[in-house]
Formats: structure tokens, C-alpha cells, sequence
């Protein structure tokens, strides 16, 4: 065929052999769930540990993540917030916004959550220890004030936890 349908004149062939590495699938427990990886080796020795889905295929799955969790982040009815370590917000959805009357714009990585929270006479909000049943996570439920732009004062039940794998709250 090379030869009849191209322009190709001559050919070279050399004989090929193959040395294959012994090879096996394995699954390993990540922060994210198990994995499948493939472990190759040579004469006993591990030679090469290569994922089994492709990097397009673990982007996809990130950004799907990610607009279902800022789907529900955004669409909640419940006002929604993201500490920094420091405490700044670093994100706020609408209903936050709303609460406290202030824009997206103007309370994310501007607003520290000391400046929109009044707390009593302690300097801190009494606080009741909450355990996640799913994570075994620990969080805290509060009862706090928040301070609006014109200085009004929203009475709210506060449920606060870390996000694994982050500093952040």
C-alpha cells in the first residue's frame, strides 16, 4: 500500500523485540479517594508508578467539582462565607451580601470577620462543640451578631468547621 498509493519509493524493515515490564494494577488510598495506579518493575525492582486516568480526564472531574460546589455555595438560601487563616472572607455568596449589606465585591478579601461581627461583653461568642457524624470533623455553633453597612444589627445562629485539606473555615 505504502508503496502503490504514495510517493514513497523504498522501505526499510527491521526485525523488533519487545522486553516488557512486569506490570500490575494497584489501588491506593488518597486524600480524594482511591486510585488506580499501574506498577511496573524489572527483575524485582519497582521501575515506573503511572496513574491510570489521564490528566484531561482528572481536570474534567476538578471543574465539575468545582461548579457543582459553587453552585450550591452561590444558590443557597443560607448566607455562606470562607475564612482565610487570617480571617478575612475570602469568598461570600449573596445571601451573605444580603445579610449584612455590603456588595460580593466589597467584603471578599477586604472584610476581616472581626469587623462584621459583634461579639459580647467575653470578646467571644458562646460557643457549643458540634462533632460531624460524617467526618468525625469537629465545628462550632454560635450565636452572634452581625453588624450591617448602616450599622443595623442581624441576630444569626453561626455553624463554623474547617475545610479538610485547608487553613481555611
Amino acid at each position: 500500500v505504502l508503496l502503490a498509493e504514495t510517493t514513497t519509493i523504498g522501505i526499510r524493515y527491521y526485525p523488533v523485540s519487545r522486553l516488557e515490564a512486569e506490570r500490575q494494577m494497584v489501588e491506593v488510598t488518597t486524600p480524594w479517594g482511591p486510585v488506580k495506579v499501574k506498577v511496573s518493575s524489572l527483575q524485582g525492582q519497582v521501575a515506573n508508578v503511572a496513574l491510570r486516568i489521564r490528566r484531561e480526564q482528572a481536570e474534567r472531574a476538578l471543574l465539575d467539582s468545582e461548579r457543582q460546589y459553587r453552585a450550591i455555595f452561590e444558590t443557597t438560601g443560607t448566607a455562606m462565607v470562607i475564612l482565610e487563616p487570617d480571617s478575612r472572607i475570602a469568598l461570600a455568596n449573596d445571601e451573605f451580601a444580603r445579610l449584612i449589606e455590603l456588595s460580593r465585591e466589597e467584603i471578599e478579601n477586604r472584610v476581616h470577620w472581626d469587623d462584621v461581627v459583634q461579639f459580647e461583653h467575653s470578646g467571644r461568642a458562646p460557643k457549643k462543640s458540634i462533632t460531624c457524624s460524617a467526618t468525625g470533623e469537629e465545628s462550632s455553633r454560635s450565636e452572634l451578631r452581625l453588624l450591617t453597612r448602616q450599622g443595623g444589627i442581624r441576630h444569626v445562629l453561626l455553624t463554623m468547621g474547617a475545610i479538610p485539606g485547608t487553613p481555611r473555615r
